[in-house]
């Protein structure tokens, strides 16, 4: 719970507050402090589900947009299956693969999109 709390007010504070992410990251223990990928760019859990949503992992196998919710929603597609695919990609490390709390954390995203799509725009 704790990590999952860690993760996502990381990946708020960092859109928040983008010149201090590497502050933040420095204070992260190591088990949720994010590795370096090939790129120099590594998704946090919220990117990742947008880079899925957007059609950035198409290529890999993950369906954008209506047909991510809909697959997502009858367990064709899984918070594992998002991660496997940004390490295909060279996004993330095969390391995440592993990890427990990120792969909960972009679990949690997806629900998060699911509901904030139910729910249309402006309603919130």
């Amino acid at each position: 719970m704790m990590k999952r709390l860690a993760v996502g007010l990381l990946s708020v504070l960092s859109f928040a507050f983008p010149w201090g992410g590497a502050l933040l990251l420095s204070t992260i223990p190591p088990a949720i402090a994010p590795a370096a990928s090939a790129s120099g760019f590594q998704p946090n859990p919220f990117q990742l589900v947008n880079m899925a949503y957007e059609g950035a992992l198409v290529e890999q196998g993950i369906p954008g947009h209506l047909q991510l919710e809909q697959d997502y929603t009858a367990g064709r597609i899984r918070p594992r299956d998002l991660v496997m695919a940004a390490v295909q990609t060279g996004d993330l490390p095969e390391s995440r693969l592993q990890d427990e709390g990120y792969i909960n954390a972009v679990r949690s995203q997806m629900r998060s999109l699911m509901i904030d799509n139910r729910r249309g725009p402006f309603r919130h």
